[in-house]
C-alpha cells in the first residue's frame, strides 16, 4: 500500500524482498504488480536448514542489493525499510546510509520487548540513523523517545484502501461472528473458540469463521471436533488480499481478541482497520494501546481481556441489539475514512516528506 503512496506521490518505486517468501505461482522471480517493479533478492521461498547456507543465502541477499543501490543510486530518493534486523534490513541500512542516501524505517513492533537483547540493540541503531521514522502507534513514539529519538517520528498506523470494500456489496449472515487474523500468539483465538462453545449453550444458532493462515489449524481442528462444533465453526483459510471485504462482510460482528501484554500494545492490529472497512460491529479487547483511542459502545465494543465471561456477554448484548449493532458498524467506519483511508496517509506521508526535502 506504501508503495502504491510513492508512486501517487510522483517516486518510482521498486520493491525488494530481503528474506524468503512463496513464489506466486503466476508470476517469475521479478516482474510488474499494479505498474509497480519488484524482486525477490533472497534466493530461495524457504529458508535452509543448514546454517552455511542460511549465511549464504544471506550474503547472497546482501550482495544483489548492494549491487542494486550502487546501480541506482545517482536516481534513488528515499529508500524504505520495514521492521528491519541486523540479520537483513540494517546491513543494506548501512550501505544506504554510506551511499549518503535518505532513509525511511516503518516500525510497528517493539521487539525487544519480547525480550531479545539484539533487538534493542536493533532499535537504537534505528533511532540514530532512520531519517524519517515511520511508527504505528502512539506507546511506539514514547518508545522510540526513551531510545532518544523525537525528531522526524510520525504515527502511520494504518492504510486501508476503502474503495475494494465499498464495491464489495455482500450481506451478513445472522449470528455469525468473524476473526481474521495469522493464528499468532497475540491473539487469543483459543479462548475464542472456548468463549464460543460456551455462548452457543445459550445461544446455539451461532456461527463461528475463523479466517486466515494458522500453523496450529490442526490443533484448531481437534479442539472444534472435541467440542463437537464442527457444524458451527468455519475455518476458512488464508485469503488473498481481494477476497477479504467479501468474506469479512458475510459476519455479522468481527472480534479482535488481542491477549494482554506490552508487545500487543506497542502495536496496532491491520485488521482493525479492514474490520472498521468492512462496515460491520467490531469486538475488541480492552487491552490499553491503540484501544484508548476508541469509544466504547461507539467506533468498537469493549471486553475484558482474557476474560471468556465478558466477551461472551459482549456477543450477546451486540448481536441482540440491531440498532447498536448498526451504530458500531457506522461509526467505525467514519473512524477509518478520516484516520486510515489511503488518501489521508498519502497526504500525511507527502508533508512529511516534503519537510525533510526542502
Amino acid at each position: 500500500m506504501l508503495a502504491r503512496i510513492f508512486k501517487n506521490l510522483g517516486f518510482d518505486p521498486y520493491l525488494c524482498s530481503l528474506g524468503p517468501l512463496e513464489f506466486p505461482q503466476q508470476n517469475p522471480l521479478k516482474g510488474r504488480w499494479k505498474g509497480i517493479d519488484y524482486g525477490y533478492l533472497y534466493p530461495s521461498s524457504k529458508r535452509p536448514s543448514s546454517k552455511i547456507m542460511r549465511h549464504i543465502f544471506r550474503l547472497s541477499t546482501l550482495l544483489r542489493s548492494t549491487y542494486i543501490l550502487l546501480r541506482n543510486r545517482k536516481t534513488t530518493i528515499w529508500v524504505y525499510f520495514y521492521n528491519p534486523r541486523f540479520s537483513d534490513g540494517i546491513l543494506i541500512m548501512r550501505w544506504a546510509k554510506f551511499l549518503r542516501l535518505k532513509v525511511i524505517v516503518d516500525q510497528t513492533e517493539a521487539f525487544s520487548l519480547e525480550g531479545h537483547a539484539l533487538s534493542k540493540k536493533e532499535e537504537m541503531w534505528i533511532a540514530k540513523h532512520a531519517d524519517l521514522l515511520l511508527v504505528i502507534s502512539k506507546e511506539l513514539i514514547e518508545f522510540y523517545k526513551k531510545l532518544g529519538r523525537s525528531k522526524n517520528v510520525i504515527k502511520l498506523p494504518l492504510i486501508i484502501d476503502l474503495s475494494e470494500f465499498d464495491k464489495e456489496q455482500v450481506s451478513s449472515i445472522e449470528n455469525t461472528i468473524g476473526y481474521l487474523g495469522a493464528f499468532g500468539v497475540n491473539d487469543a483465538v483459543i479462548e475464542l473458540v472456548e468463549a464460543f462453545s460456551l455462548a452457543r449453550l445459550e445461544k446455539p444458532e451461532l456461527k463461528l469463521r475463523l479466517m486466515g493462515y494458522s500453523n496450529t489449524a490442526d490443533q484448531l481442528k481437534e479442539m472444534i471436533q472435541l467440542l463437537a462444533l464442527e457444524s458451527s465453526i468455519e475455518l476458512v483459510g488464508k485469503l488473498e488480499s481481494e477476497q477479504i471485504a467479501r468474506e469479512l462482510k458475510k459476519c455479522s460482528v468481527l472480534v479482535l481478541p488481542r491477549k494482554s501484554h506490552a508487545f500487543s500494545r506497542h502495536g496496532y492490529p491491520n485488521k482493525l482497520g479492514e474490520y472498521f472497512a468492512a462496515k460491520r460491529a467490531v469486538l475488541i479487547s480492552d487491552i490499553g494501546g491503540y484501544s484508548h483511542d476508541f469509544e466504547h459502545a461507539k467506533e468498537v465494543y469493549k471486553y475484558n481481556p482474557n476474560d471468556k465471561a465478558s466477551l461472551i456477554t459482549a456477543i450477546f448484548e451486540v448481536l441482540s441489539d440491531q440498532e447498536l449493532r448498526n451504530k458500531i458498524a457506522l461509526s467505525g467506519y467514519t473512524y477509518c475514512r478520516e484516520n486510515f483511508a489511503l488518501e489521508v496517509r498519502q497526504d500525511q506521508l507527502a508533508r512529511a516528506l516534503g519537510s525533510l526535502s526542502s
